[in-house]
Formats: structure tokens, C-alpha cells, sequence
């Protein structure tokens, strides 16, 4: 598949759309299999039905717009990290017209896009932030989300991963925070929730390993062909 296949740009703000269980079911099985992380069909189905119900239009600009802006104007500023991406607004402000593409999080695992396109191998860094709405990417993006909660802070078991997701320093094996102890809780509910659709009720005291995960574009073109979409249709 072409290196630029994920650089067209994406529908925003997006259509209202219905759950769609059956694809989070189909994808999340073929990104557990790409990505070689055993349990991740269980943590994806869990975190969307907490975040969403698999609604992949879902968005927040409520209490997420102001954040998640922020987010990107400090990575973009300070990390550099999306410099070079097309749909950076010119200035940091609200008022600029491409602001509202950074300013909530969204779809099925409802993710600031300025978190979701910081895939450690740097290929989401050019992508439109609305692909957070597109099924395929939004599973790509949330299975490298947890390569790097593992990577850089150390989380071991599927439960620190999920308490990472809502802060970063909860996923640390040694955090003893209250808010991590209810993430958690919250987490071991929703699996319940989805063990009638072959999730595992007790991931989150397992541990999880990523040492096999191939990377981000992998996953993402693994997820695109197993939709059979072609650079065409994507850009």
C-alpha cells in the first residue's frame, strides 16, 4: 500500500452516525491479531463502550474543546510535532478557522486528536485530526496509545493501561491514586458489560506484553485492507 494512503482529508465535523458494534467487533479482531497484543479485542470493545457505545461520530467539545486544543498548540509549539501537518492552524488561537479540527475528543474511544496522532513512529503526525471519526485509523490510533502508555510508563497489566488513558501517570504499576482505583472499577464494569461479545471479564488484573507490536502503519494498513479500502478511497 502507498506511504501516503492516510493523508486524504476527513469528513468534519462528521455525520451523525448509529453505534456500529459489528465493525468495532470485526476491526478489534484484526488489530489484535496485526498488532501481536494478546487481550486487545477485549481492552478496544470495553474502552469504546465506556467512551462511546461504539458510536464513531461520538464527540465532545463540552468539556474537551478548550484541553484538547491546548494540547495541540503545546505540541506543536514545544515538541514540534505537528509542524508539518496540513490542517495546523495558523495561529494558536480559537478564532482561526482550523481550530475547531483539534478541539474535542472523538470517536469510538473518544481521543484528543493531538494525543491520537502522536504514533510513536511519527506517520500520524501529517494525518487530518479528524480521522479520529474513521473507524479504521481510530482503532490504529488507540492500539498505539497503548503501546506508548506501556513503553513510556511502564504499565504491566491491562488495568493500568485503561487508568493511563484517562492520565497518563495512572498507568505507573506503582500509582496508588484514588482516580486510578476508580478508572479501574469503571474499566472491570464495562468488560462485563461486553463479555457477551467475547471480551474477557478479568483482563484488567492481567498483564499485556507489546514487545511484538510491529508499529502504527502496519496496523492501520492491516485495518484498510481487511475493509477493502484503497488509497482512492482514503485520500
Amino acid at each position: 500500500m502507498a506511504e501516503d494512503v492516510e493523508l486524504g482529508e476527513a469528513e468534519f465535523p462528521p455525520n451523525k452516525q448509529a453505534a456500529q458494534w459489528g465493525r468495532l467487533r470485526s476491526l478489534a479482531r484484526k488489530a489484535e491479531e496485526a498488532s501481536r497484543i494478546d487481550g486487545l479485542y477485549s481492552f478496544l470493545l470495553a474502552t469504546a463502550k465506556g467512551e462511546s457505545d461504539a458510536v464513531p461520530s461520538a464527540m465532545n467539545t463540552t468539556t474537551d474543546a478548550t484541553p484538547a486544543f491546548h494540547l495541540f498548540c503545546r505540541d506543536m509549539n514545544f515538541a514540534g510535532r505537528y509542524r508539518d501537518n496540513p490542517w495546523r492552524p495558523a495561529i494558536c488561537e480559537p478564532g482561526d478557522p482550523l481550530a475547531p479540527r483539534w478541539s474535542y475528543s472523538g470517536g469510538w474511544f473518544q481521543m484528543m486528536p493531538a494525543v491520537a496522532l502522536a504514533t510513536a513512529d511519527k506517520r500520524g503526525h501529517r494525518h487530518d485530526p479528524a480521522r479520529v471519526f474513521d473507524p479504521p485509523f481510530a482503532v490504529a490510533y488507540a492500539t498505539d496509545l497503548v503501546r506508548r502508555i506501556v513503553a513510556g510508563y511502564g504499565a504491566r497489566t491491562w488495568g493500568d493501561v485503561r487508568a493511563g488513558w484517562a492520565l497518563p501517570k495512572w498507568a505507573r504499576p506503582d500509582s496508588t491514586a484514588e482516580g486510578k482505583a476508580v478508572a479501574i472499577e469503571r474499566f472491570e464494569r464495562r468488560l462485563s458489560q461486553v463479555a457477551s461479545q467475547g471480551a474477557d471479564p478479568y483482563l484488567a488484573g492481567k498483564t499485556l506484553t507489546t514487545r511484538n507490536y510491529p508499529g502504527f502503519t502496519t496496523v492501520l494498513h492491516a485495518l484498510l485492507a481487511a475493509e477493502g479500502r484503497t488509497k482512492a478511497q482514503v485520500a
